[in-house]
């Protein structure tokens, strides 16, 4: 009140002045006051009139409430808009992407697939020479290594997408499997007048870690092969560098490089990045995304630098987990002729063309074959046969499977060694197989090489 009154004695009078004001029952209100000086009897006196407006403020009150609501359902609205728009866009991108993939996915399984068929025809015409049936007997090889490439890939998104990729910690030496790596791809290098230098920081004993070296192996493959791929004229380096508690491998090139703008879209699903090299435009585009879920799952990250014109460098990390009693690899070469006189080999294969060529394959190593289709056969053959050597054993067989003829094996003997062998190549395969007792395992295609390298060991 007495704000009031100042107010008034100030001005005189005042007009439609709002303001609260309580009755006697305490209930708060609003009015609207107009007052002035007034003289009565030579009496100074103020007249007041007072207009509630209670229920019009409450009203008001509510109509801004209202439109407050209104006003921030619209914004609502807007974002739900917009969010369904941009839902729309990238719909309708991936819709594109994934339509642009499976037509790259049919050329890239066709093409492989017509000169597997093309040049396996022209191996039946009569007359020919030795010299082309090797170059088509090649070129066979190169297309089916191609081909399987290219299911490995669509298989590995497939699993990651399902997340049923996990790591398999084992203990390893990190310089044995970069002279692999450096083994396996300096003819590619020779091939396109590149250099292909390996650089390793540790020493031999000292790089003995523990990690999963089939996935770093897969990541720096593709990171190799790509930078293989787009790479003219110098040099393709890979190599590794211990970081605090962090290893960080890198694999740079002299190549086309990247423009900076698509260095979000290169690890990008369904997505490759278009570039004048034709042989960029070779292969199904799922490398990178591979090679970034992998990391992502092995707990480290992936990333690119790259300059247009001189080169592209990437480069991943992954915790460094040394292992100091890991035993030296064993450094094993597969003599020129393979000799296992003496030793009896049961293969349990039913698929008829996988038999026969495993029976091809060590035909000429002296070694006496023993082959049976069936798991409850293989189970027989092992305990009534004493002087079988070691078992490759299919794992999906049409009676029992290999893991349940493992289980039975195992039950009388311990020790013969049973190699799993199976189309499926899914991690859980491998787990399941030496779970159940066999001594090693090696999905199909099988490379022959290394199949020799274990017996070799097997026999020694």
């Amino acid at each position: 009140k007495q704000k009031y009154l100042e107010l008034i004695n100030e001005k005189g009078k005042v007009y439609n002045l709002e303001f609260e004001f309580n009755f006697k029952n305490k209930k708060k209100c609003v009015g609207l006051l107009s007052a002035e000086y007034i003289t009565i009897d030579n009496q100074p006196c103020i007249l007041g009139i007072i207009h509630d407006i209670t229920e019009r403020k409450q009203f008001e009150e509510e109509i801004k409430a209202q439109n407050e609501e209104i006003i921030a359902q619209n914004e609502e609205y807007k974002q739900i808009n917009k969010d369904l728009f941009d839902a729309k866009q990238r719909a309708e991108e991936s819709d594109k992407l994934k339509t642009a993939f499976l037509q790259n996915i049919s050329h890239e399984i066709r093409t492989p697939m017509n000169g597997i068929i093309g040049f396996t025809d022209l191996l039946l015409k009569p007359n020919i020479s030795e010299d082309k049936k090797q170059k088509y007997i090649d070129i066979i090889h190169a297309n089916c290594q191609g081909l399987l490439g290219i299911i490995n890939d669509i298989i590995d998104i497939s699993k990651i997408e399902l997340g049923q990729v996990t790591i398999h910690p084992t203990e390893f030496n990190l310089n044995s499997l970069f002279d692999e790596i450096d083994q396996f791809f300096t003819p590619s290098a020779r091939f396109r007048n590149l250099s292909l230098i390996c650089k390793k920081s540790l020493n031999f004993n000292d790089s003995k870690i523990i990690a999963d070296d089939s996935k770093i192996k897969q990541v720096l493959n593709n990171l190799i092969n790509n930078a293989l791929k787009f790479t003219r004229t110098g040099f393709v380096e890979f190599g590794y560098l211990i970081n605090g508690s962090f290893i960080e491998f890198y694999v740079k090139d002299t190549g086309i490089g990247i423009p900076k703008d698509k260095f979000n879209h290169v690890f990008e699903r369904f997505r490759q990045i278009e570039n004048e090299l034709k042989e960029s435009r070779v292969g199904v585009g799922l490398g990178l995304p591979i090679s970034k879920a992998l990391v992502d799952i092995m707990e480290g990250q992936i990333n690119v630098s790259s300059e247009i014109n001189k080169g592209t460098t990437f480069y991943f990390t992954i915790p460094f987990k040394p292992c100091a009693d890991l035993f030296p690899a064993q450094k094993i070469k597969v003599t020129g002729n393979v000799d296992f006189t003496g030793k009896t080999i049961l293969i349990v294969e039913d698929d008829e063309s996988n038999l026969m060529y495993l029976k091809e394959l060590l035909s000429d190593t002296k070694a006496d074959i023993i082959d049976t289709k069936n798991g409850k056969d293989a189970v027989y053959i092992c305990k009534n046969n004493p002087n079988v050597d070691v078992v490759l054993l299919d794992i999906k067989l049409p009676d029992i499977d290999g893991f349940e003829a493992t289980k039975e094996i195992r039950k009388f003997n311990k020790k013969i060694p049973i190699i799993a062998q199976t189309a499926y190549a899914f991690s859980v395969d491998k787990e399941n197989a030496f779970a159940v007792g066999c001594d090693d395992y090696f999905p199909k295609p099988i490379d022959s090489e290394l199949l020799f390298k274990k017996l070799e060991i097997l026999f020694r």
